[in-house]
């Protein structure tokens, strides 16, 4: 008895998933799981013999600063006073090791040993240096780009900054950010640019905007965006690109009379993607106008359940420079959606840079309808296909295979491209190659059906009957376009005589040893029936006479609490005899014949009884509200609901009195079509709430196993059976019962009665 708690810290650290380490004040290795040799990788002999000088030296062999490691370790074991230790361990294989160390302290209050655990974080590490690399490659980015950039708080309050932008106000670099946005740039107070900044923060609308600067007599695009911690703003000097665009609008008068004559819709866009031109045809389709339309009014007509990702996909288009295309749908004049294909393409300056946006909308509804219509029956196929339990398979019009079904791989183990073509005859007996081929061949050349029966190698090796058949598949010409078969397993049918026959043989004997068993089994209830009804009955008759022998001679000697001992002595005496009759009525007589009206409110009343002194040691509540009276056993009902009352009581926080809330209603009819309850009958639905312990609800249905339990016996008594009766109990009555409940919040226990 002695090792038996030893034996369960043993089986918790086995359970432990991270590795933990065991050592006293010099090193030496108490314990170690199998988390932390798997981790490390130790060796067998090293763990076995225990020896930390071996695990030491092999230790330092794995990890990348082996002097650090060994250095490390030797200041904590030389350490007596309490300590802790938290660091990352690179390993040479790139992993990294979280090792958390605690020293273990007597009564003395010195270290007698440390307890270590060992957490693979390497891919939690990764990510950090990931975030980290990703990081410092943004704000690269923001201070190699050729634009300047500057974020601020919804305060006005410079939050980044890159060189370009802060060699344009009045302040050094290392003061700007923090500073407010107008002290460190005061010539854009009162400016249209300021406008802008107040009204994006305002709405938390991106604006762009086009900005000349009187002071330097520039142009600039002024790009602002909202973002969480306030806006972000890039400004990008284009006044070269202005003196551009003169020249091009003649281009682009040419190319909108081109435009407005070609079927497709078409539009133009600047840079960034500002739309401010459509041809007819647009108009004609969608019955908009270019007041409607200009910039990103055109999401006006985008259908709203895909605008957004329409959106998303625009705003990184507009930042590349090679051509971009995607579909989605388009909403006629009349209110119809139809399918268009984008396609939108830059148009260039002399360096390369993106001027303006040349775009097309093609529309290809009703070929995507026939491609639908098309996928569906192949999907359909498909899963019909792997929904039957023969082998599906066709072919083209050679007899080259290109499609098998689920089956198929399932069956032979490989994969389409080793079975393609004529792959698939690698899985055929060499005895039934010839014969096959044969026939196949026949069948390619006359169109005639297929039908023959080979052996063909599953997975694990086994050769099984098949019966293969095909038939041809033909256009309207008459001329065959494909094949379709099946292969369905006849292996069974073959040796099916001598199955059967060792199966009826063996069957028989499974009936005679179960009729034996059988009969043995009444024998032993019959046993049980007579002790119950005899040597069970007999000294509880004797407390009964003993008790009524005192109350008649020497009642009145006795104090007022001995007679209510006596009294409560007599009654539950008088229970225990009624319950062993039941008891002994439930063991020896039909289900049916035991039910009869039971008053719920009356079994609540006789628990309350029997758990008396329990309540009262407790300081414990009961509420409950009126429930019914219902054709039962009224045994039953008793375990049912003393199991239920008797767990709140059992199963309660710590400095809190219990308090247990029994309700009942009719039930509901979703309830029962939940539950797959009879339809036609009626329901009583009761509940049993406490504000004990409670439990994860992933055990809701671990609790009603035989002798499942969620607590060790120490800590709560039972034996595991009193849940499970309460449902063999529910289910005797053609009901229901569940568990709902959260840690340290309490549990609510429902049942589902009939009311006969």
């Amino acid at each position: 008895m002695s090792d038996f708690p030893h034996s369960i810290l043993l089986e918790q650290i086995k359970a432990i998933p991270e590795g933990l380490l065991v050592v006293d004040a010099k090193g030496k290795i108490i314990s170690c799981n199998k988390a932390y040799i798997d981790l490390w990788n130790m060796p067998p002999a090293i763990v076995e013999a225990k020896d930390d000088v071996a695990a030491l030296n092999y230790a330092m062999t794995q990890v990348e600063d082996a002097q650090a490691f060994f250095d490390r370790v030797q200041e904590l074991y030389a350490c007596q006073t309490p300590r802790s230790v938290r660091d990352v361990l690179h390993f040479k294989d790139g992993r990294a090791i979280q090792r958390f160390g605690k020293s273990i302290i007597g009564s003395d209050g010195i270290s007698h040993g440390w307890a270590m655990y060992f957490r693979d974080i390497t891919d939690q590490y990764r990510n950090e240096q990931e975030l980290q690399r990703q990081k410092n490659l943004y704000r690269d980015a923001l201070e190699g780009t050729s634009d300047a950039f500057v974020s601020f708080d919804f305060d006005w309050n410079i939050l980044y900054i890159n060189g370009k932008a802060t060699a344009w106000g009045n302040l050094p670099a290392d003061e700007i950010i923090g500073t407010n946005l107008w002290e460190a740039f005061p010539q854009l107070v009162g400016t249209d640019l300021a406008l802008v900044y107040r009204t994006c923060m305002e709405t938390r609308q991106p604006r762009h905007t086009e900005y000349f600067s009187a002071a330097v007599n520039r142009w600039y695009s002024v790009k602002v965006s909202p973002i969480s911690q306030g806006l972000s703003v890039f400004i990008a000097d284009i006044t070269d690109t202005k003196k551009v665009e003169k020249e091009n609008q003649e281009r682009e008068d040419q190319f909108r009379l081109m435009a407005n004559s070609i079927p497709q819709l078409g539009w133009m866009a600047d840079s960034e993607g500002w739309i401010y031109w459509y041809n007819d045809r647009w108009y004609e389709y969608t019955g908009t106008t270019l007041d409607e339309m200009k910039g990103w009014g055109w999401k006006r007509v985008h259908h709203p359940d895909h605008v957004d990702q329409v959106v998303a996909v625009a705003e990184k288009g507009w930042r590349m420079t090679e051509p971009w295309e995607l579909t989605f749908p388009l909403r006629r004049h009349d209110g119809e959606y139809r399918w268009f294909l984008t396609r939108i393409f830059p148009v260039k300056d002399v360096t390369g840079a993106v001027t303006h946006w040349i775009g097309t909308n093609t529309d290809i509804h009703d070929q995507l309808e026939s491609e639908k219509v098309l996928k569906r029956s192949e999907e359909q196929l498909k899963q019909l296909s792997d929904f039957m339990p023969q082998i599906v398979w066709t072919t083209d019009d050679k007899g080259y295979h290109d499609f098998f079904n689920q089956r198929w791989y399932e069956f032979t183990g490989l994969s389409f491209e080793e079975t393609k073509d004529t792959g698939w005859a690698l899985v055929l007996h060499p005895d039934d190659f010839e014969p096959t081929w044969k026939k196949w061949s026949h069948s390619l050349r006359t169109g005639d059906l297929y039908e023959t029966e080979y052996r063909m190698k599953r997975a694990d090796g086994a050769y099984r009957w098949l019966l293969a058949r095909a038939m041809p598949l033909r256009n309207e010409s008459g001329e065959i376009v494909r094949w379709f078969g099946t292969c369905t397993d006849i292996h069974d049918q073959k040796v099916a005589s001598d199955i059967l026959e060792h199966k009826v043989a063996e069957r028989t004997r499974d009936l005679q040893e179960a009729n034996s068993y059988l009969h043995s089994i009444n024998e032993e209830l019959r046993q049980f029936n007579y002790i119950a009804s005899h040597d069970l009955q007999e000294p509880l008759r004797k407390i009964m006479i003993f008790a009524e022998r005192i109350r008649a001679q020497d009642y009145d000697q006795l104090s007022e609490g001995s007679r209510s001992f006596l009294e409560r002595m007599s009654v539950s005496a008088e229970r225990m005899s009624v319950l062993l009759k039941d008891l002994l009525d439930f063991s020896s007589t039909q289900r049916e014949e035991l039910f009869i009206q039971v008053n719920l409110n009356d079994t609540i009343k006789d628990i309350e009884n029997d758990l008396e002194l329990l309540i009262a040691q407790k300081s414990a509540v009961i509420q409950k509200e009126e429930l019914p009276t219902l054709k039962a056993i009224p045994l039953q009902m008793h375990q049912l609901f003393y199991n239920m009352i008797n767990n709140a009581l059992k199963f309660t926080l710590p400095h809190q009195n219990p308090v247990i809330q029994i309700k009942g209603t009719l039930a509901l009819p979703q309830l029962v079509q939940e539950w797959a309850l009879a339809p036609d009958a009626r329901y009583f639905h009761l509940t049993v709430t406490d504000n004990g312990i409670g439990f994860e609800q992933e055990f809701a249905d671990r609790i009603f196993v035989l002798f499942k339990r969620l607590h060790s016996q120490k800590t709560f008594q039972g034996t595991g059976v009193g849940l499970a009766l309460c449902k063999k109990v529910v289910e005797n009555h053609h009901g229901r019962i569940w568990a709902e409940s959260e840690p340290d919040r309490g549990a609510t226990f429902h049942v589902v009665l009939p009311l006969l």
